[in-house]
């Protein structure tokens, strides 16, 4: 007898000042290449963070963990289904936004129950944005960087001062919850909220709320 496909959730999620909008040809594609009926795939397709971009990575990766919670449980309520898989395929700063979102998914157990399985991101800085001085035009670019939004500042690599308040956190935390503790990888923009799920990350991989059941 035939083993059944699990039910796995692919979640799309947009870069800086970007929409749902963006992904509705990969959202097609999928539509064909995987219908539901045969493979149980669910594409959601993020929009947490449309036209709020600009509030930092910690904002919009909550805001994407709790819209990735909210959205599974609607789903599987409505069609009396239950995820064992999730999938992310990211572009440019919403790759950055998931990787903060996993820490949080992690800390709330919600891996417990939901296996992930990719994480894909396309264009995304994930050692930031800062440009090479050396030119007028890098160094145009980087002080705009600096001066512009809360994540265009680290994006550029100009939030080091919020590193000391890290510091200062995680002093407080006993060596034997390390999940707990808050991790920094080259900059604060990889900080972490509790910890972070160490998947691989595929640079060179291409491939709704709204939802849609592919069918």
């Amino acid at each position: 007898m035939e083993k059944e496909l699990p039910y796995h959730i692919v979640v799309l999620v947009h870069g800086m000042q970007g929409s749902r909008e963006d992904w509705a040809g990969l959202s097609a594609t999928l539509s064909k290449k995987l219908p539901f009926d045969e493979n149980r795939i669910v594409v959601m397709i993020s929009g947490a963070n449309e036209l709020r971009t600009g509030d930092g990575v910690k904002n919009g990766g909550e805001r994407l963990a709790q819209e990735i919670i909210k959205t599974v449980k609607e789903l599987e309520k409505q069609h009396q289904i239950t995820f064992q898989h999730i999938s992310f395929i990211c572009h440019s700063l919403g790759g950055l936004y998931t990787r903060y979102c996993c820490g949080r998914l992690y800390a709330l157990k919600f891996f417990h129950h939901v296996t992930p399985i990719n994480f894909i991101t396309m264009a995304t800085p994930h050692l930031g944005s800062r440009r090479q001085k050396g030119s007028w035009l890098n160094g145009l670019w980087n002080f705009a960087a600096k001066k512009a939004t809360a994540s265009s500042r680290q994006l550029g690599l100009y939030d080091h001062h919020i590193q000391e308040e890290i510091d200062e956190q995680n002093k407080k935390k006993t060596d034997d919850t390390p999940s707990t503790k808050i991790s920094i990888q080259t900059s604060v923009i990889f900080n972490q909220s509790e910890t972070l799920y160490n998947w691989d990350v595929h640079e060179n991989i291409t491939t709704k709320t709204s939802h849609t059941l592919i069918r």
